[in-house]
């Protein structure tokens, strides 16, 4: 007999205020419909992005290797947990220093500087820097398309010292047991112990 897939709730945020005072709660909400999370309406996906832009949000793979934005103190517990990326001669290298010194980029204008390799190759590279917490989306980029209300854009990349350095209140870097502590506190009631203890431990 197959179990039925269960979700978590969709948020329907009421305004931006109302959105950070809900992930400020919880600590993380994942982009589209997810059975670990709460996820975002597509109004929602737009204020959240004005958050990442004055660094109140932070947008990672941190949950289940999919788009999850968390709130600061989540990102910097989280960031407690990960090896401190140190750029190397290698294309990861290559793009984060790039972004460095040139970003904010799109994807598109990020591949420009890197013609010799197929676009995909580039955002599986993104994808890595992003589970290292060494780059993170800082903002909207171009339209892609709008239609009813609901607007979908290209990301601008840069590194997270950039998003950092825009956050209003700084935040101590934790031992990892402290760090642990805390994200199982804040995630216990949405994940299993299972769950949550694979994530802590993947992190």
């Amino acid at each position: 007999m197959q179990h039925p897939k269960i979700t978590q709730p969709e948020i329907h945020s009421s305004s931006r205020h109302a959105l950070k005072k809900y992930l400020d709660k919880i600590g993380a909400l994942h982009l589209n419909a997810s059975p670990v999370l709460p996820s975002l309406d597509i109004k929602g996906y737009f204020w959240m992005f004005e958050l990442i832009e004055e660094s109140k949000a932070y947008l990672s793979r941190a949950i289940g290797k999919r788009t999850t934005f968390l709130s600061v103190p989540m990102y910097y517990w989280f960031k407690s947990l990960t090896p401190i990326y140190e750029s190397t001669g290698d294309l990861d290298g290559e793009i984060y220093r790039t972004l460095q010194a040139d970003g904010p980029l799109d994807l598109k204008d990020l591949c420009q500087f890197f013609r010799e390799y197929p676009r995909q190759i580039i955002k599986k590279r993104l994808e890595y820097l992003q589970d290292m917490f060494a780059v993170t989306t800082l903002g909207k980029g171009r339209t892609l398309y709008q239609k009813e209300g609901a607007v979908w854009f290209t990301y601008l990349w840069g590194t997270s010292e950039m998003w950092e350095s825009r956050v209003s209140r700084k935040f101590q870097v934790l031992s990892p047991e402290e760090a642990k502590t805390k994200i199982k506190r804040n995630l216990g009631n949405f994940l299993d112990k299972i769950t949550l203890s694979k994530i802590v431990k993947e992190a």
